[in-house]
């Protein structure tokens, strides 16, 4: 646990003795899933640090899990999927101007939140798919 900053593992000892003021073990186990997740996010921001669409998940995901680095990642990873879907994204199926109309209104709901934009956008589709064929 060198590599770990001292603040870290402050926090991540902090938080393994809230949950489990008792339990010893589950301490540990805390500790060791919370610095493999550090890790892992480490890892994330090396790779991803330069680029403009991904780097401000990890304030996203931070701000939601200030002291746990495990749902940390999961968020960081979920909005990592929704960003590269959304990337790619179509519906062939669906006017181009609507299309446009439904991504700028998720877009404007939800602005730093890709997976929730990525739900808002499906959900919008496939009722305007159900009011075609009403």
């Amino acid at each position: 646990m060198t590599d770990i900053p001292d603040n870290v593992k402050d926090r991540i000892r902090t938080y393994a003795q809230g949950e489990w003021p008792d339990d010893f073990e589950m301490q540990r186990h805390i500790i060791e899933k919370q610095v493999a997740a550090f890790q892992t996010l480490e890892t994330h921001r090396a790779q991803w640090a330069t680029d403009p669409s991904i780097s401000p998940l990890f304030d996203l995901a931070a701000s939601e899990w200030p002291n746990d680095y495990e749902m940390e990642l999961h968020t960081f990873q979920k909005q990592l999927e929704a960003t590269q879907r959304l990337a790619n994204y179509t519906a062939d199926d669906v006017p181009t101007a609507i299309f446009e109309k439904i991504k700028l209104k998720a877009i404007q709901e939800w602005p730093n939140d890709h997976e929730m934009i990525l739900h808002t956008m499906e959900t919008q589709l496939t009722a305007w798919r159900e009011v075609q064929k009403f």
